[in-house]
């Protein structure tokens, strides 16, 4: 197997994002409409339902973009996340199958905070009234299939997909300062 650099291992699963988009985009169309939505962010924060997981590629992408952020608004995921992790904690699960959580990276304001970057089953998801008008779940497998060989031929080696919250909590809470500035005017001063 040929192994590739991370970079190159990070511009296979943003190709492959975009064409995940671009399957799911025929079908979309017969979805509610998030911004219109009335209960807008639900199926994002319901701790009941979500259970993304994502890879190490996608971890990476995910917290490229994230560093790209305002500061006002990574202090905010870093508020979310925290309340996530808490709450792993707490469910003391069995497995990761079996764990569900609000997601650290949705925003009232925004709502969700890397839509460029967000996970494969994230764009694969909407609100759908009738179920024949879902995405056939091959074309999320097929995402899925290349983001895993991605991973492998960066890392050497099969990856495992776990919770955002942990993902996220893993690698960026280290990497990021501690202490952002509560808010953007407080840099003018």
């Amino acid at each position: 197997m040929k192994f590739l650099s991370e970079t190159s291992g990070l511009r296979i699963i943003e190709e492959a994002r975009r064409d995940l988009r671009i399957a799911v985009s025929t079908h979309e169309v017969m979805a509610k409409d998030c911004q219109t939505c009335e209960t807008r962010g639900l199926c994002c924060t319901d701790t009941h339902f979500v259970n993304v997981r994502i890879s190490p590629l996608e971890t990476k992408a995910i917290i490229n973009h994230i560093e790209g952020l305002s500061d006002r608004l990574k202090t905010r995921i870093r508020m979310r996340l925290a309340e996530s992790l808490e709450n792993f904690e707490e469910q003391t699960p069995t497995d990761a199958e079996s764990v569900f959580y609000s997601c650290p990276l949705f925003d009232k304001d925004v709502g969700c905070s890397v839509h460029e970057v967000k996970p494969g089953a994230c764009i694969h998801h909407a609100c759908y009234e009738n179920k024949s008008d879902l995405p056939p779940a091959m074309i999320l497998d097929e995402y899925e299939e290349v983001v895993e060989l991605a991973n492998k031929r960066v890392y050497g080696k099969d990856q495992t997909s776990v919770p955002i919250p942990l993902a996220i909590g893993r690698k960026w809470s280290n990497s990021v300062s501690s202490n952002p500035p509560a808010d953007d005017r407080d840099r003018e001063k």
